[in-house]
């Protein structure tokens, strides 16, 4: 597949797109401390650390999770002081996207693809962060699930399939598990970025994880993103190579296997490394003395 199949990129918004840092830690402090003010009783604000923990729930599983359980009830009362607060500090301008996110969006505008924003916010906070952050002129379609209870990530994006022609018609980016799974659920591409509030083991099923926005313009089509990846699986293991190293390319799918491996020895000669390409029943005709000993020697069946 090359990347004029693909027509849509679909986009998770806290911790992929905007930084909600700038602004979420300290509202959620302040519509605290009213919640607390209101219901007349000094109850704890939760630490950041606990709180990140939490961000891309849907508003109506956010918030009880953050209360002690005697007051889960009232999480509505909480969402709206926090909202509040989150509202005031996004019409102010205190909200950032993350690097490269404009530049990013811009250039796949550019290049015809459609754009779409698929979060679990609730509608009013996502308002806030488009027209804060002007955001909202990229996007073809906004769709926050805060407050739909009927629908989750999975059933837009299955929507999504049928309306732009199929699963290699569209990728979802996002920065935490439930986003890569709701990918694989709808049966297409998944990119995941490491900005965000996601582990390294959350994204280990992405078929790609990206350390910079700009990077998403390399990872477009099926064998983008199968380079990008075996690029960067096998520059974790750089340091162990004491000796010619051999890695075998698996490839499964209807990629070419051949162009594959061509293509991850290439980029990994961009990063210094000497590469060898060799069949699997061949490798044993390399005379690995005559090799240097940082050799990697890239194996395919």
């Amino acid at each position: 597949m090359d990347d004029t199949q693909l027509k849509a990129i679909g986009f998770d918004m806290d911790g992929t797109i905007f930084n909600s840092f700038t602004v979420s830690y300290d509202a959620i402090r302040e519509g605290f401390e009213k919640f607390w003010a209101e219901v007349g009783v000094e109850g704890p604000v939760p630490p950041w650390d606990e709180v990140k923990k939490l961000i891309g729930l849907p508003s109506y599983e956010f918030y009880p999770a953050v209360l002690p359980e005697e007051y889960r009830d009232r999480w509505e009362l909480l969402h709206k002081r926090v909202g509040d607060a989150e509202t005031r500090r996004l019409r102010d301008g205190s909200g950032r996207t993350f690097d490269g996110v404009d530049e990013t969006l811009s250039e796949l505008a550019d290049r015809g693809y459609k754009l779409l924003c698929l979060t679990n916010a609730s509608e009013r906070y996502f308002d806030a962060v488009m027209d804060g952050c002007s955001l909202r002129g990229y996007f073809e379609e906004i769709i926050g699930l805060g407050a739909i209870y009927s629908k989750n990530k999975v059933d837009v994006l299955r929507e999504w399939v049928i309306e732009y022609g199929g699963t290699e018609s569209i990728i979802y980016v996002g920065d935490r598990k439930a986003d890569i799974d709701a990918a694989r659920a709808a049966g297409i591409g998944s990119i995941g970025v490491t900005w965000g509030y996601g582990s390294p083991e959350e994204l280990s099923q992405a078929d790609v994880v990206i350390d910079l926005m700009i990077h998403l313009l390399d990872c477009l089509t099926p064998m983008d993103r199968k380079v990008c990846r075996s690029v960067r699986e096998i520059l974790e293991l750089k340091d162990t190579f004491e000796e010619p190293f051999i890695v075998n390319i698996s490839n499964t799918g209807k990629l070419n296997t051949q162009d594959l491996i061509y293509r991850v020895a290439e980029e990994l000669g961009k990063y210094g490394l000497t590469v060898k390409v060799s069949k699997k029943d061949e490798v044993q005709d390399i005379r690995m003395t005559e090799l240097d000993p940082e050799t990697l020697i890239l194996v395919y069946d």
